[in-house]
C-alpha cells in the first residue's frame, strides 16, 4: 500500500482524475545542530523566522536549565556574541587611568566605570581598585555644585 497526497476530481459517472502533489521546496532550512537539538530557518519569499527544536532528557535535575544551555550553544554557533558594556552617556566628571565617572542629567544617572589592565596591574589589581575607590569620592566632592544642581532639577521635574 502506498500513500500520497494530491487532488482528485470526481465526475458524475463516478470516474475520477487524480493529480499527485508535486515535490515542493522544504519549509525549513537547517542552520545548526548540537546533539539532537537544532535551529532551522523558514524558506521562501515571505518573512523569514527561526525555529528551534530542543530535546532534553526528562531525567535531568533541572530540564529548563539544560534547555537554556542548549539554546545558548546553538545560538552561539549561528550568531557569535561579542560582549560589550553599554556606553554611559552624559557629562564626563572624571576620566583618568581607566577610571571614568559620568553624569546623565536628563536620566538622573551617575555612573562609574573601572577598567583594569591585568597585564600592567599584574597581581596587584586590589591596590588599583582601592585607589579607584578613593578617587571617585574626590571626583564627587569636586563636582558637588553640579551634582546638587542636577538633583534639584530632577526633584523639580518629579513634582510637576
Amino acid at each position: 500500500m502506498k500513500k500520497t497526497r494530491g487532488s482528485a476530481i470526481v465526475y458524475d459517472d463516478d470516474s475520477f482524475e487524480f493529480t499527485p502533489q508535486g515535490v515542493g521546496e522544504p519549509k525549513y532550512e537547517a542552520m545548526c545542530k548540537v546533539g539532537q537539538s537544532h535551529i532551522s530557518r523558514t524558506t521562501g519569499d515571505a518573512k523569514q523566522s527561526y525555529v528551534c527544536h530542543l530535546k532534553v532528557d526528562g531525567n535531568e535535575p533541572d530540564p529548563a536549565e539544560a534547555m537554556h544551555e542548549q539554546i545558548d550553544r546553538l545560538a552561539q554557533k549561528i550568531w557569535p556574541a561579542t560582549l560589550s558594556q553599554p556606553k554611559a552617556r552624559g557629562k564626563v566628571l572624571y576620566d583618568r587611568n581607566g577610571m571614568t565617572a559620568k553624569c546623565d542629567a536628563k536620566k538622573g544617572i551617575l555612573s562609574f566605570h573601572l577598567d583594569i589592565d591585568m597585564r600592567s596591574a599584574g597581581c596587584d589589581y586590589t591596590s588599583f581598585i582601592v585607589k579607584a575607590l578613593t578617587e571617585f569620592p574626590k571626583c564627587l566632592s569636586i563636582n558637588e555644585v553640579y551634582l546638587k544642581r542636577v538633583c534639584r532639577a530632577l526633584a523639580n521635574c518629579s513634582r510637576q
